[in-house]
């Protein structure tokens, strides 16, 4: 793959929010959705994403970044559960989105919770050689060839069209276990932190990443999806996120999220979950701080952060201030920040070879 795109510098993402309770809720995002994704661009983001899931609600992000292509020139972000989908067609439809927008497509790929495994065929004991083995079939079908046959997993055909780049859409792939950061050194162009891991679990996956990307001499790309909230003061920035974000993390932790543990302790309302535990999921408070709390990303070798910089019912100009200031006060900051980190990445990539 290119990795000519992946260069040492931090990179914001805007983090798109589709998932949804309200019918309502797909008109008004694509009222208000344009707006913020092009305040993002001006504001000197590179990339916007979407992502799927099915206990929430979301909207299908394929079809979601589609509707963006003639709206903006940064980069498009799919991330997908990859068991939710026939290699086959994920290879078409992936390409489709590639060829439309020049090339712009990244593609997440994520192996998804055994309930959702189970939804749609595909046996949680093998879950994870089966998304190996369906990444080995969206490669060799986006290079013109005819699938795969392996232990788990058997795709024959053709997709058409090919994508725009050649080789197809980078891939980054995710997981919170050992295993993931390893698939995504081995057979991905990236590993992908997600909304619900802590900071200390990104720092164990960076880890864990980094080091088998060194061994294997591959250039490595670390990215992170984080809730994220500035505004000129602290108090400020706290009010909104526990106010709008608050909801979000109340019921990934009910879905399980973070564990049984975690799920069962709100159930029983024994914890006050965002005290105990926002700060390590969200970048909120004044641009000074939000900067600092990055810093703290890139020096565990995070290149990207994704900001998700909304929720269903949260007023958009929120969103939109968090964006302003992202790019106004805090992106000018970053330049120091990857400078400071970059020496301190190269020395953890190294002291943590042969470390698994």
């Amino acid at each position: 793959m290119d990795h000519d795109r992946y260069s040492a510098r931090l990179r914001l993402g805007l983090w798109l929010h589709t998932s949804h309770t309200d019918d309502h809720f797909p008109v008004r995002f694509s009222q208000t959705t344009v707006a913020l994704v092009e305040e993002a661009e001006n504001a000197g983001f590179s990339s916007v994403w979407s992502g799927e899931s099915f206990a929430f609600g979301a909207l299908s992000p394929l079809i979601v970044l589609s509707g963006l292509i003639d709206h903006t020139s940064m980069d498009l972000g799919a991330l997908v559960l990859l068991p939710a989908w026939h290699p086959l067609r994920l290879a078409r439809d992936a390409a489709s989105v590639d060829q439309v927008s020049g090339g712009r497509l990244r593609l997440g790929v994520g192996v998804g919770r055994p309930a959702i495994q189970e939804m749609f065929g595909v046996d949680p004991t093998t879950a994870g050689a089966w998304c190996e083995e369906a990444i080995a079939a969206l490669r060799s079908l986006w290079n013109g060839g005819t699938g795969i046959r392996g232990r788990v997993l058997a795709v024959e055909g053709r997709a058409q069209p090919r994508p725009f780049r050649s080789g197809g859409p980078p891939l980054w792939i995710g997981g919170s276990i050992k295993r993931s950061a390893r698939r995504a050194a081995e057979i991905g162009d990236g590993y992908y932190a997600s909304t619900t891991y802590t900071f200390d679990q990104v720092r164990t996956q960076a880890e864990r990443y980094l080091a088998v990307a060194h061994q294997l001499e591959r250039v490595p790309a670390i990215a992170a999806n984080r809730f994220t909230v500035v505004a000129p003061t602290l108090e400020e920035a706290r009010a909104t996120a526990i106010t709008h974000f608050g909801p979000s993390l109340h019921r990934y932790a009910l879905h399980g999220s973070f564990g049984e543990e975690w799920a069962d302790r709100v159930r029983r309302d024994s914890v006050n979950f965002l005290e105990e535990l926002a700060d390590e999921l969200w970048l909120v408070g004044n641009p000074e701080q939000v900067a600092r709390a990055i810093g703290r990303y890139r020096r565990i070798g995070v290149e990207e952060i994704h900001a998700r910089v909304s929720s269903e019912g949260m007023p958009s100009e929120l969103a939109r201030q968090t964006v302003r200031l992202l790019g106004s006060e805090v992106m000018p900051t970053l330049t120091e920040i990857t400078e400071t980190a970059e020496a301190a990445t190269l020395t953890r990539s190294i002291d943590t070879q042969g470390g698994l």
